[in-house]
């Protein structure tokens, strides 16, 4: 994950990453999620990309597992999108209290510094250059975690947004 201009009053600031869940392919997953995190202290959580193994059934067991899934955290819980996901699953998502995050960004506030949290959709399966877009709201020189799903993509893009 890159963070750019930390404040340091945000050290110790604590992100549960979630990655590739896929949760549809293996069930037993969820619980073993659920006891990983259950005693961890964090901030705030992100589940990145891949939710579901396939990118064309039904959503309905992706779905059944995170519900399992969220009363395990504490915390708020942010979602961004990769190429097995699709728009007809944010409802879903938003109504279980996970703020997509869909090329755009927000503010948390952390004592007294704003980090903006970045959410990038896959460019390559979606065809689009949406970096730009999801730091618009970004003042420059201001902190923020960046969620692109390749990091080559972040890599090539950052220099253009990074002063």
């Amino acid at each position: 994950m890159w963070i750019s201009r930390l404040p340091s009053s945000c050290d110790g600031f604590t992100i549960v990453h979630l990655s590739d869940l896929r949760l549809d392919l293996d069930t037993s997953l969820t619980a073993m999620i659920e006891e990983r995190i259950r005693d961890l202290n964090y901030d705030i959580c992100v589940i990145m990309s891949d939710y579901r193994a396939s990118t064309s059934r039904d959503f309905s067991v992706c779905r059944t597992e995170l519900q399992k899934l969220f009363p395990s955290f504490k915390t708020s819980v942010f979602g961004v999108f990769g190429n097995h996901d699709f728009i007809a699953m944010v409802p879903q998502l938003e109504a279980s209290e996970v703020r997509m995050l869909l090329n755009e960004s927000i503010v948390i506030q952390s004592d007294s510094q704003r980090i903006h949290l970045a959410g990038i959709d896959d460019p390559y399966f979606y065809r689009r250059e949406y970096f730009e877009k999801a730091l618009e709201d970004v003042q420059k020189g201001a902190s923020r975690f960046s969620y692109p799903i390749f990091q080559k993509y972040s890599d090539e893009r950052r220099q253009r947004v990074s002063t």
